[in-house]
C-alpha cells in the first residue's frame, strides 16, 4: 500500500481566537470549525470560504454534524456545560440550547435520535428529535475504582456509538474504556489500558479502537476481547492530549502531535507511512487539538 497525502487548502479569514474543534460533513463538502470565543464556521470546501458565521458567546469544545440533516445541522457542547443544535439554511439560522451537564461538554457523539454527551465524570444519553425537543433518557455511572485508580479523578475523553446503534463506547483518561448496551445500559466490557487515555476512534466495522496515548502515542485495541493488537510509539512532547482517527476503509490511522505535525500509519505493516507538516514547515511547539477525515 502507498499513500501520500498533500496539503489542499488553508482556511483564513474565519476565526479571530484558538480553534477548539473541527469536523467534515457527512458528504465531505463542508467544514465546521469551533473555537474559544464561541464562534462557529461553515466553510465551503470547494471554495476556501466561509458559508456561515455564527457568533456565539462562550467557547464551544466539540462539534457533530447531524446526518438527518444532510450539511444543514451540527450539534455542539460547550465550556459551560450547555448542549446546543444549530440549523442554517438559505442564510438563516436557528439555534437552540440547554445546560446538560455541571462541567465543560468536550465529547458528544450521535447515532439517528439519540445524543451521548460528556463532561468530566459525566455521560448522559439523550432522545433528540429537533432544536428543542430533548429529552435525558440515561445516565451512565461512573467506573469503579481498584488498587491502581483509586486515587485518580474520573475523565471521560471520548464516546463512540457503534455503526449498528447497539453499543456506545466511552474512554477515560485514567480507567481505560467500558462498553455499555444501549438497552438496558448495563456494562458489557471493560478494557484496561496503560497511560492516559485521551482522544478515541471507533473503526467502521467496529472491530478496533484506536486511542492516543498521552503517555507513549498511540494504541490500537481489538474490541472483542481487549487486546492490544499494536502500539505506536510516538515522543509524547509535554503530555498533551492530541487526535487520532482512522481513514481509508480503517487501513490508516492519523494522529496528531504537540510538535505541529501529523502523522500517518499503515495498520497493516505497523509502519509509518508520512509525516505531514501543515504550511510546509515546522512550527515548533504547538498542539493540534482536533483533526478530522472523511470515512471511506
Amino acid at each position: 500500500m502507498s499513500w501520500e497525502y498533500t496539503e489542499l487548502a488553508v482556511l483564513e479569514r474565519g476565526h479571530a481566537s484558538p480553534i477548539t474543534a473541527v469536523a467534515i460533513s457527512p458528504q465531505g463538502t463542508r467544514i465546521a470549525s469551533a473555537s474559544l470565543d464561541g464562534e462557529v464556521c461553515i466553510w465551503d470546501i470547494s471554495s476556501q470560504k466561509p458559508l456561515y458565521i455564527f457568533h456565539g458567546q462562550l467557547p464551544t469544545l466539540t462539534l457533530k454534524w447531524i446526518p438527518e440533516q444532510g450539511e444543514d445541522g451540527l450539534l455542539y457542547g460547550m465550556d459551560c456545560g450547555y448542549l446546543a443544535s444549530l440549523s442554517f439554511s438559505a442564510g438563516r439560522l436557528e439555534v437552540y440550547g440547554f445546560k446538560g451537564h455541571s462541567h465543560a461538554v468536550d465529547c458528544l457523539d450521535l447515532r439517528s435520535e439519540r445524543v451521548a454527551s460528556g463532561a468530566q465524570n459525566e455521560i448522559r444519553v439523550w432522545e433528540w428529535e429537533y432544536l428543542d425537543q430533548w429529552r435525558l433518557c440515561a445516565e451512565l455511572p461512573e467506573p469503579q475504582a481498584n488498587a491502581h485508580t483509586d486515587s485518580q479523578t474520573v475523565t471521560v475523553t471520548s464516546i463512540r456509538w457503534t455503526s449498528c446503534g447497539t453499543r456506545l463506547i466511552a474512554t477515560y483518561l485514567q480507567h481505560g474504556a467500558r462498553i455499555y448496551d444501549t438497552e438496558t445500559w448495563e456494562c458489557l466490557q471493560t478494557i484496561a489500558m496503560s497511560g492516559q487515555t485521551a482522544c478515541a476512534d471507533l473503526s467502521c466495522d467496529d472491530r478496533r479502537l484506536a486511542v492516543s496515548n498521552v503517555v507513549t502515542g498511540f494504541d490500537l485495541y481489538a474490541l472483542s476481547s481487549g487486546h492490544l493488537l499494536r502500539a505506536f510509539g510516538q515522543d509524547a512532547v509535554n503530555r498533551r492530549a492530541t487526535p487520532v482517527r482512522f481513514i481509508e476503509s480503517g487501513s490508516v490511522l492519523v494522529g496528531g502531535t504537540t510538535v505541529g505535525e501529523i502523522v500517518v500509519w499503515d495498520l497493516n505493516s505497523g509502519c509509518k507511512l508520512q509525516t505531514l507538516i501543515p504550511g510546509g514547515a515546522n512550527l515548533g511547539f504547538g498542539v493540534i487539538l482536533y483533526l478530522t477525515a472523511p470515512r471511506r
